[in-house]
């Protein structure tokens, strides 16, 4: 049609017409989903799998045989990322989202396609044929505005897609540490228990000889009955922290029951992140500063273009009508008309409010985002040093030092000097401090988990981690 009528026009209505193609071509140029993945992952830096969006069961299946080697052995905290990247369907219900996103803002800065009509009417004398194309002027007229303001959206919509990937993968990571330092505890809490039931068992056969006084038999009895409260409370802690991973991998029930975690928490790593390293990621590629500062740029556009559009609005239509008499003679009228909105009753001061107040709050989401940036990278790594410094402390000195004292202990028992409940209260105080050892263990790696996030844009809160009181005494028993 466009070709068919393209002869006919001069002049404007020739410019108009081509401006309005050349537009729509440059206007439909996109970025494809696998520049998009290629992107995030740049940005999110090195990942265990390349990131793929699902487009249908097939990437699923593809996966399969990868999981299953996944889940054959005990699960890595670094196989558990990886799970989720090619395995877990609310990670791609997050990634198609977010991808969903930009192609929306793209959309954003696309030409409003032009408007065909066709009138037929008929009377006992003539017929008449009309043919309109209408086009908003207004639009092309803005279109380099649109397009800018577009782009500013799209990256937002990346920027943002990257803070979710980024929150969602820290999600995981955590939830590991926590399921393995829940099954660590349950284990422990296991031991503490055997103990608790051999004590109050041989309480139970002393005081019945008339070894042993009433109150010393019920505080043992009592010592068992909070083990096993402790322990049922341990199960629950670890069946919670367990079912929160499967979630977080997206695992069917098949794949739940064949899920293996390690027996403990890793070591605690030779390499430390130094604070060099902290202080060149403070501005430097952090997402959260990105972010703002993307929001910022489509809101200052978006004001301007507002500005112009909440007062006036134009449209032209050109207009080709054939009439056909009834005695064959046919007539041919052809012609345009403009439509203008007029601001008589809405003049648009609350859409331009508005548009100024986003923008001015975008400002200053910037600038708090700026500001609040080191002071959440120094508040993250100061959690990832004490950590450190708390697990380390328990684990060369605190523990070492009261398998000593357990040593001794043991010393005095063979010696006679004390008894078998000063033995067992000895092993019990031991017990519950590698309790607490762990919890350090798992804070750190919490803390890890939660500054590497911080070192890209995503601040995590940090909880403070109070270790319970640990009396070493020089008598068992007290």
């Amino acid at each position: 049609m466009t070709r068919g009528c393209r002869h006919r026009m001069s002049g404007f209505r020739y410019r108009l017409a081509a401006g309005v193609v050349l537009l729509g071509l440059v206007g439909c140029q996109t970025v494809s989903v696998e520049e998009e993945l290629t992107s995030l992952n740049r940005r999110m830096g090195p990942l265990p799998a390349a990131l793929q969006a699902s487009e249908s069961a097939s990437l699923a299946q593809d996966a399969q045989p990868r999981v299953a080697e996944l889940l054959a052995a005990p699960l890595t905290q670094t196989g558990a990322v990886e799970l989720v990247l090619i395995h877990s369907p609310a990670w791609q219900a997050m990634l198609s989202s977010g991808l969903a996103s930009i192609n929306e803002a793209q959309q954003a800065g696309r030409l409003s396609n032009p408007v065909f009509a066709y009138e037929r009417m008929r009377s006992v004398d003539e017929r008449e044929l009309a043919r309109m194309l209408s086009v908003g002027v207004l639009d092309i007229l803005l279109w380099p505005q649109r397009r800018a303001q577009a782009t500013a959206l799209s990256e937002a919509a990346r920027w943002q897609l990257a803070d979710n990937a980024i929150k969602e993968i820290t999600s995981v990571r955590n939830a590991w540490v926590s399921a393995v330092a829940a099954e660590q505890r349950l284990g422990y809490a296991r031991d503490v228990l055997l103990s608790a039931e051999a004590s109050a068992e041989l309480a139970r056969r002393m005081q019945a000889a008339g070894n042993f006084n009433r109150l010393a038999q019920i505080r043992q009895q009592l010592f068992e009955s909070q083990a096993r409260a402790e322990l049922a409370a341990a199960e629950q802690e670890r069946l919670a922290r367990r079912e929160s991973l499967i979630r977080h991998l997206g695992l069917d029930e098949r794949q739940a029951a064949e899920l293996r975690l390690p027996d403990t928490l890793p070591g605690l790593p030779a390499e430390r992140i130094t604070p060099e390293r902290i202080a060149e990621r403070v501005l430097t590629d952090r997402v959260d500063v990105a972010l703002a500062e993307a929001r910022f740029q489509a809101a200052a556009r978006g004001e301007g273009l507002t500005r112009v559009t909440s007062l006036i609005d134009l449209e032209y239509t050109r207009r080709r009508d054939t009439v056909t008499q009834a005695s064959g003679d046919v007539e041919r009228i052809s012609g345009g008309e403009w439509e203008i909105v007029l601001p008589i009753f809405d003049l648009g001061e609350l859409r331009r409010g508005a548009a100024s107040r986003r923008a001015i709050a975008a400002a200053n989401d910037l600038q708090a985002t700026l500001r609040a940036a080191s002071s959440h990278l120094r508040e993250s790594y100061a959690q990832y040093r004490n950590s450190l410094a708390v697990a380390e402390l328990y684990l060369r000195e605190v523990i070492p030092l009261r398998k000593q004292a357990s040593e001794e202990t043991l010393l005095r028992y063979n010696a006679m000097l004390i008894g078998v409940f000063e033995l067992l209260a000895d092993a019990r105080e031991q017990r519950n401090l590698v309790m607490q050892s762990i919890s350090a263990q798992e804070q750190f790696w919490l803390a890890e988990a939660g500054l590497q996030a911080a070192m890209l844009g995503q601040p995590v809160q940090g909880s403070v981690w109070r270790a319970g009181a640990a009396t070493v005494s020089s008598e068992p028993g007290h």
